[in-house]
């Protein structure tokens, strides 16, 4: 069965919608939130796991809000509210959802600078305890990763 990777589309929505409403992180969270509720919705046995269709929308989202030159940190935190939600919802296992959310995040060190990471590491500690250490985690693991598949020839 083919992976199901719902990141570009979850990205080129989110920035449609962004142009066209005040709030462009709230819009973003509620892309999110739709997207996972529709791609969440009996997930067959053996298809895409849900920690990975989250991650790849997280990733979407946070995308186009880059693109958009919105707050990442506001973003970040209402994004993961929207995860918190769906994985609530659907009766997926919170604290791996909200994980996988970190991973998507976590992507954005590749694009900013280290002051925006750190932006987006503070706003997530300020509204979920611990959660911006392990944000933090996945940020210095995908680096070490990056750093370690440049010098392998």
């Amino acid at each position: 069965m083919d992976e199901l990777r719902i990141g570009q589309l979850t990205k080129e929505m989110v920035a449609e919608e962004l142009r066209q409403l005040a709030d462009p992180c709230a819009t973003a969270a509620s892309v999110v939130r739709k997207t996972l509720s529709i791609a969440l919705n009996g997930v067959p046995a053996g298809g895409t796991p849900p920690e990975r269709v989250i991650e790849d929308a997280v990733q979407g989202a946070m995308t186009a809000l880059l693109l958009a030159d919105m707050s990442l940190a506001r973003g970040a935190v209402l994004v993961i509210e929207a995860v918190h939600d769906v994985a609530s919802e659907r009766q997926i296992d919170t604290m791996e959802s909200l994980r996988a959310a970190l991973r998507g995040l976590a992507d954005l060190r590749r694009f900013v600078t280290q002051q925006r990471v750190d932006e987006v590491r503070h706003e997530i500690e300020t509204r979920y305890m611990g959660a911006g250490e392990v944000f933090q985690d996945y940020v210095d693991a995908d680096a070490r990763a990056e750093a370690q598949s440049t010098r392998t020839p």
